[in-house]
């Protein structure tokens, strides 16, 4: 939350090293949009609509990498070739167990009442707009039941 904080602050020396530090997460950081969808459903986060804007934006913004996902391309990102087979097959796990996280978090937060304002329900309709097109009807047939 304050690394989302520091990205709207006026001053460079502040922003700079907060934004390099969610580019560096969203590559690395295994539950990336998880964790930013946490921040968006927590009540105590209510006191600073820029750092939960900002979550939104970056969750749909990074549904075209989590989607568009494969263990070896996450490994050549980071400079890692020599992966193991198993290696591999750990992240692919983890990248469905959020794709499934995410599909059933973001229908939820969008219709709880409180929580979101009218910004950041059009970036979760966004993303959850970008996740139909990538998983509508095989991977997530209860689309239209969700909403």
């Amino acid at each position: 939350l304050a690394a989302l904080e520091s990205c709207s602050h006026y001053d460079a020396t502040v922003r700079q090293p907060a934004e390099r530090a969610i580019q560096g997460w969203e590559k690395s950081c295994p539950g990336y949009a998880s964790h930013l969808l946490s921040i968006l459903s927590s009540t105590s986060s209510t006191s600073n609509a820029g750092a939960r804007l900002l979550a939104a934006i970056l969750i749909k913004n990074a549904i075209p990498t989590i989607w568009a996902f494969s263990g070896k391309q996450k490994q050549q990102e980071k400079g890692n070739d020599t992966t193991t087979e198993q290696q591999q097959q750990v992240l692919i796990e983890q990248n469905k167990q959020e794709k499934v996280h995410i599909r059933g978090a973001l229908p939820n937060l969008y219709f709880t009442e409180g929580i979101i304002d009218e910004k950041i329900a059009l970036y979760l309709r966004l993303a959850i707009g970008a996740i139909s097109c990538f998983d509508f009807p095989l991977e997530w047939p209860s689309l239209l039941q969700d909403l």
